[in-house]
């Protein structure tokens, strides 16, 4: 028809002769008829609901994007390049310009370090490769064109290959080594002991025929070796659960793994767990036990530092007591008590002159639930300040705060012995007498029955402080009983009830 858009079979040589004949009909058909009016996808205008030049909303196709996996618009990849999106990406060099490739001699640094570099007389020249002979295998290597280099002259990229073959049979590239988009690279060179360096024009393609004097003075050092360190600043966090626990550290640069060791005290296998971060999770402890811990890096050649020094944790923290109380016995004795830690096996008391810059006097309890003690030759009448720490299992935890008593003059000698609590009270079982005493002290027990008989007798040494007495008292008979105390000086007798 006058558009154009269908032909029939065989048409085509009239449809030829009929455009060539008539061109300007169809040019005017085509503007006057076939262009639709209004706005289109096609318009080369932003209307609609377009988000871009007939591009976008509803109507049109999607406008082209920087990440939508397709080189559109003006991309000079996929989605990089142009003038939306970011630079493509600089790749090392598969292929090179073999006639620029120069066996020239770089002077190998026998001692490491930027100080130690050797240098080229030669400026450097975008796409061209430079052969290093008798490199040290698995050495760390840096090669440098940046003294006098002008990025705003020239884009240079680098890369670095092993090389097989030798100067005089040729040369073959094995395997990419190294590659850096700047002016400088570093690299490995593995198990290689020949190796060429390249370096690239950006704007041209890796094996351009020619090659261009840019800028920059060629330098080549062997990079020192990093020692291989241990963590520092290693810590752990208790958290709320007393079964586990959680070991930090400051990361080590280029560490690619960090090893934790942990065991009971006085143990000697350690338990050993892998870590890829500076954190490692410790779990499936014992509760209200101490550990031993300590951490060592892995470092990017595969060899391990040493460990980090022994360090100890508790699962739960050793705690200090609580509920500081003080009772005058004598003139010069003092009995000083306490509310237990439940994780404590013993206590320790300093005391002194209140306000004193003299030595602490020190007592320690001596059994597991002991949570009292005398002291002794005080001086009458003087104000003393003491402080109690818990003990557990290997270690003392923090001092309480300070309490205070003072001394009040009485008469001398009036307490050596006195019984505190019996319980329970009836009791099907066992009978418990707390007692508390002014020295270290041999105690006799006896229980007689309501008629007088004697069914029960034992003595023990017991020391100065607080005490507990138990005895079974399951094979009595119901009924009362009463209970004598004594250490030989002093007597107390309490009566309870047999169920």
């Amino acid at each position: 028809d006058a558009c154009m858009y269908m032909f029939s079979a065989g048409q085509s040589t009239v449809m030829e002769n009929y455009v060539a004949a008539n061109l300007q009909n169809v040019s005017s058909n085509y503007a006057s008829v076939c262009v639709a009016s209004g706005p289109s996808c096609f318009d080369g205008i932003q209307n609609q609901d377009e988000t871009g030049v007939d591009c976008g909303g509803s109507i049109c196709n999607p406008c082209p994007t920087c990440t939508d996996g397709v080189q559109n618009g003006d991309e000079t990849g996929v989605d990089c390049g142009g003038s939306n999106c970011a630079a493509c990406p600089v790749e090392a060099c598969t292929t090179i310009n073999t006639g620029a490739v120069y066996s020239w001699t770089f002077g190998v640094p026998t001692t490491c370090g930027q100080a130690n570099a050797t240098y080229s007389n030669y400026a450097a020249w975008s796409n061209e490769g430079h052969v290093i002979q008798n490199v040290t295998a698995s050495q760390d290597y840096n090669m440098n064109i940046c003294t006098g280099y002008d990025p705003a002259n020239w884009e240079a990229s680098m890369t670095a290959y092993g090389l097989t073959g030798d100067a005089t049979n040729g040369w073959t590239l094995d395997a990419i080594i190294g590659f850096a988009d700047g002016c400088s690279i570093d690299f490995n060179t593995g198990t290689y002991t020949n190796v060429l360096v390249y370096v690239n024009n950006n704007a041209d393609a890796c094996d351009a025929a020619s090659n261009n004097v840019d800028n920059g003075t060629y330098e080549f050092y062997c990079i020192d070796a990093q020692p291989c360190v241990p963590p520092s600043n290693v810590a752990v966090n208790l958290g709320t659960d007393p079964n586990r626990v959680n070991i930090t550290w400051d990361p080590v640069a280029g560490a690619i793994e960090y090893q934790v060791r942990y065991r009971r005290v006085l143990t000697t296998t350690w338990n050993n767990l892998s870590a890829t971060t500076n954190s490692r999770t410790v779990q499936v402890l014992v509760q209200n036990k101490v550990y031993d811990y300590r951490v060592r890096t892995k470092c990017p050649d595969g060899t391990w530092s040493a460990m980090t020094a022994i360090d100890k944790f508790r699962t739960v923290p050793c705690d200090e007591p609580t509920g500081l109380v003080s009772t005058q016995l004598s003139n010069n004795k003092m009995r000083v008590e306490w509310s237990p830690y439940s994780y404590a096996d013993k206590y320790q008391i300093w005391y002194r002159l209140a306000g004193s810059s003299d030595a602490w006097g020190s007592l320690v309890t001596y059994q597991v639930g002991m949570v009292a003690r005398v002291i002794s030759n005080l001086t009458p009448g003087a104000t003393y300040e003491w402080k109690v720490r818990s003990y557990c299992e290997v270690s003392y935890g923090p001092w309480t705060d300070l309490a205070y008593f003072t001394n009040v003059t009485t008469r001398e000698g009036a307490f050596d012995f006195a019984v505190d609590k019996l319980y329970p009270n009836p009791t099907l079982d066992n009978v418990n007498i707390s007692f508390t005493l002014a020295k270290d002290s041999d105690i006799n027990i006896s229980i007689t029955d309501i008629m007088g008989r004697k069914v029960y007798e034992g003595s023990s040494k017991y020391y100065e402080g607080a005490n507990t007495a138990t005895i079974d008292v399951k094979g009595f008979n119901s009924g009362y009983y009463m209970l004598q105390i004594t250490d030989g000086e002093n007597v107390s007798v309490k009566k309870f009830v047999k169920k």
